[in-house]
């Protein structure tokens, strides 16, 4: 439920099951933020991803079709979404809450502005509110800044005193 996490930090932590060595790598954490991202805006926070990845399988070998589909709740009203995308075609958008379709026969634009504001921010707050760690992805709110200044916005924005102590370590 939204609102139970309104105004704090999820941390996602995970395990390589498939290779100890690797720890938390590969465990599929940023695989679960950028299902979310592109299941509600169509967009991938890391830019150094191409939209067309979104269809592919393990074996590098292009599939035809991806789905993405997320069910969340906002007060008692639950809603669930689904984003299919074909290769080389546009994508499509759909909404549903318990009465069926919501604004069934309407623009992909309508639709992704309706999900936006059920959500309660857009793409770009979305992906400044999400922050990815290592030495790949770093940091996509404020880029311009050097990590220390990142540290202390966030903690004047978010009092994320944790945050600035771990920036201290690294």
């Amino acid at each position: 439920q939204v609102s139970d996490y309104e105004g704090k930090a999820v941390q996602i932590d995970g395990l390589n099951k498939s290779d100890k060595l690797a720890q938390s790598n590969g465990s599929g954490k940023s695989s679960i933020i950028e299902s979310l991202s592109w299941g509600w805006y169509g967009e991938l926070c890391r830019k150094n991803r191409y939209k067309d990845e979104v269809i592919y399988n393990r074996n590098g070998v292009k599939a035809k079709q991806a789905f993405v589909g997320t069910h969340f709740k906002i007060g008692d009203h639950e809603y669930e979404t689904k984003r299919a995308i074909e290769w080389k075609k546009s994508p499509e958008l759909f909404l549903f809450d318990k009465s069926g379709d919501i604004l069934g026969g309407s623009t992909y634009q309508v639709k992704q502005e309706y999900l936006e504001n059920l959500l309660g921010m857009n793409f770009t707050a979305f992906q400044c509110s999400t922050i990815f760690g290592g030495p790949t992805s770093s940091f996509l709110c404020f880029p311009d800044l050097k990590p220390a200044e990142r540290a202390k916005v966030l903690t004047d924005i978010r009092g994320l005193e944790q945050y600035v102590q771990a920036s201290k370590i690294s």
